[in-house]
């Protein structure tokens, strides 16, 4: 019996269900008696109450996150750090994780992992322009909700760019298959290293398999400096070019951090579109407006079969972006994300 089921913490909190368990801390479903509302408590395990490495990476997530203000990203309502007890109290998220989908799944339409994914970069490049990276982007730490909406979680290991020093326990931190180069040889790690993680993530989406495997943390690490993984096209055919590109753009050669803004500028237009999750796999649906100006018009130019720098270039200008604008002509000139056929 979990000690703290039934139990009321500070008063306020009453802890209902263990919803979570990770390495180091476990996650409640709670409900707040003085804002009446469901939260989820992340509780740090009793075993590292007494490991400053433990306690640090826990406050460095509360401290993380309390500076991000944005929809997809988990919100943070109150912390408690106690001689007896360290908690996190969180906005409660009625979903599944991405990865938890992905199993489901197998494969998931392209146009649904180009809207799932747009929702990361965007919690992303406000997390970045705030100077923070979070170094541990995977589906295990995205939360998905029935209606399509993306929660970034797990802010544990972020870093504040500002900060140059590391510890040697900082170093290569991260899940294996999702981490940068950079990251598990314990380099420097900026806006970048999430970068790659979202391409793998992107590639696993679109795939159903890992770009990178092997069976062993070393393995992996020497594929990705040394092998090329096979073109998602090769694995499932009705992918557009264009959207393998973006893709192997992302983990063969991670991209600045500025692309952020620029690749959820290409994946998704100002209008969103809602998607359930109900169903098998998630429907996608065209909002008020389903001509080019909206995020259906732009997945429709891009075709489902052979999109090809031609196309997307031009979807994205009748998308909203001008041919003469800042973001457009750096995004073909400098980032060459897209290379012509």
């Amino acid at each position: 019996m979990d000690k703290y089921l039934g139990k009321r913490l500070d008063g306020r909190y009453e802890i209902h269900e263990l919803i979570g368990v990770g390495g180091m801390a476990n996650v409640y479903r709670c409900t707040d008696t003085v804002d009446d509302r469901e939260v989820a408590v992340k509780i740090l395990k009793d075993e590292y109450l007494n490991n400053e490495e433990f306690i640090r990476r826990f406050k460095n997530e509360s401290k993380a996150i309390a500076m991000l203000s944005h929809p997809n990203i988990v919100k943070v309502y109150d912390v408690s750090f106690g001689d007896m007890i360290q908690y996190i109290v969180m906005e409660y998220i009625d979903g599944i994780t991405l990865k938890e989908y992905i199993d489901q799944q197998g494969i998931i339409e392209w146009k649904d992992a180009i809207h799932l994914t747009a929702q990361i970069l965007k919690a992303l490049q406000h997390a970045h322009e705030c100077g923070i990276v979070h170094r541990d982007i995977k589906p295990q730490n995205i939360m998905l909700l029935q209606d399509g909406t993306i929660k970034v979680t797990d802010f544990g290991i972020a870093r504040f760019s500002d900060k140059s020093t590391r510890t040697m326990t900082e170093q290569a931190i991260g899940s294996v298959h999702y981490i940068a180069p950079e990251q598990a040889r314990g380099d420097a790690t900026d806006g970048k290293t999430d970068i790659y993680s979202v391409g793998v993530m992107l590639y696993e989406m679109l795939t159903g398999k890992l770009p990178f495997d092997g069976d062993s943390a070393v393995t992996i690490a020497l594929m990705q400096l040394q092998s090329t993984p096979k073109h998602p096209r090769e694995i499932n055919p009705g992918i557009p070019i264009g959207l393998e590109q973006i893709t192997m753009k992302a983990i063969i050669a991670t991209a600045t951090s500025p692309q952020v803004i620029r690749l959820a500028n290409l994946l998704e237009t100002e209008t969103p579109y809602p998607v359930s999750t109900t169903s098998s796999s998630l429907s996608v649906v065209a909002s008020s407006g389903s001509g080019a100006g909206s995020a259906t018009g732009l997945l429709s130019s891009l075709g489902t079969t052979g999109a090809n720098f031609s196309s997307l270039s031009s979807a994205m200008m009748v998308s909203g972006f001008s041919s003469h604008s800042p973001q457009y002509l750096h995004f073909l000139a400098t980032a060459r994300i897209i290379s012509p056929q």
